[in-house]
């Protein structure tokens, strides 16, 4: 996964390629996994059209809880039950 400073070196076109994955309707992927924070409309269209989705990464148990609601499962880090 990429940081904040690495995306921002990609060419303006790879970078929204990557955020809205628009190479998805090529690669059909099994699943997305994307920061909770990030979820953007292009995430639920994906959702909506099949694919599992993923959140990371979660470290508080309420926060967890509340995502798994919505989406397919969770990556955590640092969380202790």
């Amino acid at each position: 996964a990429l940081g904040k400073a690495e995306a921002k070196k990609l060419p303006m076109l790879n970078r929204r390629m990557v955020t809205y994955l628009l190479g998805n309707f090529i690669g059909r992927p099994n699943f997305i996994s994307y920061r909770y924070q990030d979820i953007n409309w292009i995430v639920k269209l994906n959702k909506l059209l099949g694919a599992k989705i993923a959140c990371w990464t979660v470290n508080e148990k309420s926060i967890g809880e509340n995502l798994l609601k919505e989406y397919d499962s969770i990556i955590f880090e640092k969380y202790l039950a």
